[in-house]
């Protein structure tokens, strides 16, 4: 495994757990922070914000896989694998940039009550 790859593993990794923390914080509805939350449980899952978070772990996960698997057979990793991170990374990009300059500035609660809780790992 080359040092890129070693380096992709660890991000990954952080971005699996980052995903699943959050989404135990935000369907368990377990609240670090007391807030009143817009919804509550799975109707999490209508906000675009949740989706694309949610997206990013499957798709760390799915790379994750595919990269180990890569090194034991020595294959190359396959296109849809790439098109996969390519299109997160674009989802995530659109979303950090609807919450930080939209959003921030139309929640009563204030700019930083989008990084309380769960929102902490997804936004």
């Amino acid at each position: 495994m080359t040092k890129k790859e070693k380096i992709s593993l660890v991000f990954n990794c952080l971005i699996a757990v980052f995903a699943v923390f959050g989404s135990v914080l935000c369907f368990g509805e377990i609240y670090i922070i007391p807030t009143v939350p817009i919804e509550h449980g799975i109707k999490m899952f209508k906000f675009f914000t949740v989706q694309s978070n949610v997206l990013a772990g499957v798709v760390a996960i799915v790379y994750i896989i595919y990269l180990i698997t890569q090194n034991k057979t020595k294959k190359q990793m396959p296109l849809f694998v790439y098109i996969l991170k390519f299109i997160v990374t674009i989802d995530l990009i659109i979303t950090f940039l609807v919450v930080a300059l939209f959003l921030g500035f139309i929640v009563e609660e204030g700019y930083f009550s989008l990084y309380t809780n769960a929102n902490l790992f997804f936004h």
